[in-house]
């Protein structure tokens, strides 16, 4: 997302903001990714079945329990199956967009469960890899646009980035996704209810946000 689109999109924000618009306004707080400054205007603008889904400040890699709610229900599934079969480093995340993120657990829950082959080597080519699975697929592309973008997304700006990862966390990304994936337990195992899946999720995430600071608070 562009400077000048950013600022756009926080003068409709502030517009809503004074004009009481609860809908408008809680959808550009999380299309931008900021905090409410209205939490009461903010929970108005969804349904009573959204209003659970509550912020939380700071964001968690720019993450919101709503902006995970707006991907369809087979793709919240595909990244709760994912956070299972890799395991996405703290030192990554810090380095991408959230739909980056959802990415690599989509993508690797779709190549395990229907055994896609990945015959290259190495961290960059295993990130094309379950990228290019993601993004092909209308049900995860439904949500990712719907996610705020705060690092650029031209071609080659994800790989610059993640050139500042350490290559131990590297090397452990690339190793969990060829290992054998973990068992687990699928609270969501009858299809009732997909926001089981949108609170497993921000709950993992949250706890790889919160060993991340854990481990920089350490090391000053």
């Amino acid at each position: 997302m562009h400077l000048d689109e950013i600022a756009d999109l926080e003068a409709q924000r502030r517009a809503a903001l004074a004009e009481q618009n609860g809908p408008a306004y809680a959808r550009l707080c999380d299309e931008l990714g900021v905090p409410a400054e209205d939490e009461f205007l903010y929970e108005r603008g969804f349904t009573a079945s959204f209003v659970h889904f509550t912020r939380t400040v700071p964001p968690v890699f720019g993450f919101t329990k709503v902006g995970l709610g707006k991907f369809p229900y087979s793709a919240l599934k595909k990244i709760f199956f994912g956070m299972h079969a890799i395991d996405l480093q703290p030192e990554m995340m810090t380095e991408l967009n959230p739909s980056e993120i959802l990415a690599k657990l989509y993508g690797a829950e779709f190549a395990r469960v229907r055994r896609v082959s990945f015959t290259a080597a190495g961290f960059t080519a295993l990130v094309r890899f379950l990228d290019g699975i993601a993004y092909r697929q209308s049900d995860f592309r439904a949500g990712a646009l719907k996610l705020p973008a705060p690092y650029p997304t031209t071609p080659g700006a994800q790989q610059k980035r993640l050139a500042a990862v350490d290559e131990a966390a590297k090397e452990r990304f690339v190793q969990s996704f060829l290992a054998p994936p973990r068992g687990f337990y699928d609270p969501n195992n009858d299809g009732r209810d997909p926001r089981l899946y949108v609170h497993r999720i921000y709950d993992h995430l949250n706890a790889a946000y919160k060993e991340l600071q854990a481990t920089r608070a350490s090391s000053s």
